[in-house]
């Protein structure tokens, strides 16, 4: 159908910049895909591949998701683009409405 690659023309029409003058990178769209079922993990880890950065093995849930939140603040995203959400519906409603509730308090 085209999703990924109208997400992926929207990427390049929003690429990350570097200013030198203050030495800070702005990512203003980052883009993730959906793990194939809903662990929250593994989403956060996703989330640290979407912005473009590398955390140590290991770490809890809520490290991982204060981490994220962090990165997020510190390189002005403004849009999280999740391709493939649909593989949320994989999950049971408990495991969705967790799955949904982190995400919510993600952009906070």
């Amino acid at each position: 159908m085209g999703k990924t690659r109208l997400v992926e023309k929207f990427l390049r029409d929003h690429r990350s910049r570097f200013d030198e003058i203050t030495g800070l990178t702005r990512l203003p769209v980052a883009c993730i895909q959906m793990p194939p079922f809903t662990k929250r993990t593994r989403f956060l880890r996703g989330t640290s591949v979407g912005l473009r950065t590398v955390l140590p093995a290991g770490l809890s849930g809520t490290t991982l998701r204060h981490r994220a939140r962090v990165l997020a603040r510190q390189l002005e995203v403004r849009m999280l683009v999740i391709d493939e959400i649909h593989s949320l519906l994989a999950g049971t409603f408990r495991e969705q409405r967790i799955f949904l509730n982190s995400l919510r308090f993600f952009g906070q």
